[in-house]
């Protein structure tokens, strides 16, 4: 009975120490996991289940964007099972389709700030120019949706995804430029990149001259072990994320959103992440799993002393 209190005690002991190394500097993550208390199956729209950093529930004007149980994937990342897709049997035409959930209010003071998301899309995605999937955290007071879909103004905030470029497919951020006071500007990362799953890191450093914020982008880096370990950044560039201390300036929402998609294209959305350190949006797959290897090697060492 002591032995079984003791190994207890350390497996919540190994927990509490493991625990940290994967929440550290986490402010917002959703996994878009199916069941378990997390979302049902089917439309996004309206759904409120329990996620670190978000309230309220999912809102919009799309039905064509739901949760769905098989998630996407990238190595070295712990994936949840679960992820949203949008899917439609037919081209939505010149249409934005979106949806949003609100932020939990965080600490906005930190000197640098980590995003990440996987993306996917299929062959059916359409390569005119106009088209486009993206995630990001953007500032709801801020957004200007125009329904071309060209001009899209959310003036605070940053935006992974994929566009396409007239013969192709590009992977592209939207961010606000600070030559360019009013508008999300787009910036083309990868050029021409394969249809499948696509890891997007960026990091923000807010304020380093001025009102500048510092951008570093990441897509598909070799390694999610580290900063150092996922090479150089693809991009880096100044521009305006946010205001700190402004309220009414800060991402405060998770954004999705398609446009002009084409017939039966699919794209998916996962892992939507934002963060203080490199770890708490990139976690590496495996915690779990260490925590029940401990306590099983425990046990097997207890019931040896006790032969």
């Amino acid at each position: 009975m002591r032995r079984t209190a003791t190994l207890f005690a350390i497996a919540a002991l190994l927990s509490l120490a493991l625990c940290p190394l994967a929440s550290a500097g986490l402010i917002a993550a959703d996994g878009f996991i199916v069941g378990s208390g997390g979302y049902t199956a089917g439309n996004l729209s309206g759904q409120n289940p329990t996620t670190v950093g978000f309230t309220g529930a999912w809102g919009g004007n799309t039905a064509t964007i739901g949760a769905v149980s098989t998630g996407l994937e990238y190595p070295g990342l712990d994936a949840e099972g679960g992820a949203a897709r949008f899917n439609y049997g037919s081209n939505l035409g010149d249409y934005p389709r979106y949806l949003t959930r609100a932020l939990s209010a965080y600490d906005d003071t930190q000197s640098v700030y980590y995003f990440s998301g996987l993306m996917s899309f299929d062959g059916s995605l359409a390569t005119d120019v106009p088209s486009y999937g993206v995630m990001g955290f953007v500032n709801s007071t801020r957004d200007d949706d125009d329904s071309d879909g060209l001009t899209d103004q959310d003036v605070f905030g940053v935006q992974w995804g994929f566009k396409g470029n007239g013969t192709g497919v590009d992977a592209f951020v939207r961010v606000r430029d600070f030559s360019s006071p009013t508008t999300m500007n787009e910036h083309a990362i990868a050029q021409n990149i394969a249809p499948g799953t696509h890891q997007f890191v960026i990091k923000v450093e807010p304020d380093v001259n001025v009102l500048n914020d510092a951008l570093s982008i990441w897509f598909d880096p070799v390694s999610l072990s580290s900063e150092a370990a996922a090479g150089s950044a693809i991009r880096t560039q100044e521009c305006m994320v946010w205001v700190p201390g402004d309220a009414g300036y800060l991402v405060d929402m998770l954004m999705l959103k398609t446009y002009s998609a084409g017939a039966n294209a699919v794209i998916g959305f996962d892992e939507a992440r934002m963060g203080t350190t490199w770890a708490s949006v990139t976690p590496e797959p495996g915690s779990l799993m260490l925590l029940l290897v401990g306590v099983f090697v425990l046990s097997i060492g207890g019931r040896r002393r006790h032969r």
